[in-house]
């Protein structure tokens, strides 16, 4: 087996690589690394924290190792790196189907953007996103809990009551369990999933 971490990296802050978010492999029996390219956004008039904070993703490596995920904030956008074959695919989830690229300083400053996806989650088989689809300053709280095969189809959506306001969550999927965490309620909750 080939000795290599994988990492996700943002050089829009220190600038000395490609002034983009992206991932590489290091190879520590070497030293040497191997970078590859994640979506990027921009923001216009350029400032670099909104340009920081505008391509924020979770992401998530299954557990057998063998693909990442990386779900967007600011678009309803998943991308799966495939570990072992080194490819990246981009699923769009957009209404008009089109991946907003640029993205107004003013709306990222005054919160007026919408949020998509607050965290993520993996299986070996499926990928679980914590859906919002509101703006910043209009949260409901309410939420859904999206479930997507590594293929990128939908499977099937759980919606959780804004009262517990969810902030991240685990799946068990020995037993089809959610493990919910929310910091506002310093609560646990324990949803079954069906």
């Amino acid at each position: 087996m080939l000795n290599r971490t994988l990492l996700i990296y943002d050089d829009k802050l220190y600038r000395r690589l490609d002034d983009r978010r992206g991932g590489f492999y290091y190879y520590p029996d070497t030293g040497n690394m191997e970078l590859f390219d994640l979506l990027n956004y921009q923001v216009y008039p350029f400032e670099l924290m909104p340009s920081i904070n505008i391509n924020a993703r979770s992401t998530k490596i299954s557990p057998d190792r063998s693909k990442l995920a990386l779900a967007h904030l600011y678009n309803p956008v998943i991308e799966v790196y495939d570990i072992n074959n080194k490819t990246l695919k981009t699923f769009n989830y957009s209404k008009d189907n089109n991946i907003k690229k640029r993205f107004s300083v003013n709306k990222y400053n005054s919160d007026n953007l919408i949020e998509y996806y607050d965290f993520i989650d993996v299986t070996n088989d499926h990928i679980y996103v914590l859906y919002r689809g509101e703006k910043y300053t209009t949260k409901s709280r309410s939420c859904l809990i999206k479930k997507y095969n590594w293929q990128g189809n939908l499977v099937s959506i759980f919606k959780i009551n804004e009262k517990y306001d969810i902030s991240k969550f685990f799946i068990d999927s020995s037993s089809n369990v959610l493990i919910a965490q929310s910091y506002n309620n310093d609560s646990v909750y324990r949803f079954k999933l069906h």
